[in-house]
């Protein structure tokens, strides 16, 4: 794998290094580091804010809210990310919530991503979040965890919120079970 130094400059003004390694573009990088000044420079010089890169197949908005780089994640939406933009069978809110970052989560509610997107299997962001991310493959530990401040946050965002008898939310029940997230399961089930 070759590491190389991208410099993004205008003129003799020095704007941003971003380290690249590998088959990941400058944007994806910038992303995932919260580079708002890579990201900038990157956009005004015709990058895609929507251009899935050719690694993972994401578009820089999930590499962000991966990384849980909330500064970035108001610029890219800002700049025209699509926050249902769907990539992997996941939307970005189900990334945040398999991240459990609340904050993000509400940034994303705040530019319009759809709460009750669903993946293939009935999968919302609060089985997801239910599940404590393991129904995810985001570099999390194969069998999740508890997120109750998550599914409570989605929760306040809408409360009328089920989990309804998919596929994905049985599933996230039975994660949420094997951890002991009675919490998790008193929230969804009250």
């Amino acid at each position: 794998m070759h590491r190389f130094i991208l410099i993004v400059g205008l003129g003799t003004s020095l704007l941003a290094a971003v380290a690249c390694e590998g088959p990941r573009p400058p944007m994806t990088l910038a992303a995932r580091a919260g580079d708002l000044e890579a990201i900038k420079t990157l956009l005004d010089r015709g990058a895609d804010v929507n251009a899935p890169d050719s690694e993972e197949g994401w578009p820089p908005l999930f590499h962000a809210v991966h990384m849980r780089q909330a500064a970035a994640v108001v610029l890219l939406l800002e700049r025209g990310a699509d926050p249902n933009q769907r990539r992997d069978r996941l939307v970005p809110l189900e990334v945040a919530a398999a991240q459990s970052s609340p904050a993000i989560m509400q940034i994303l509610i705040t530019y319009g991503a759809d709460v009750s997107a669903r993946g293939p299997d009935g999968s919302t962001a609060l089985t997801v979040a239910v599940s404590g991310g393991a129904m995810t493959d985001a570099d999390l530990p194969l069998l999740g965890g508890c997120h109750p401040a998550t599914v409570r946050a989605l929760l306040a965002h809408d409360p009328a919120q089920r989990l309804e008898d998919t596929f994905a939310a049985r599933r996230a029940l039975w994660f949420a079970r094997f951890h002991g997230c009675t919490e998790v399961i008193a929230l969804v089930k009250g």
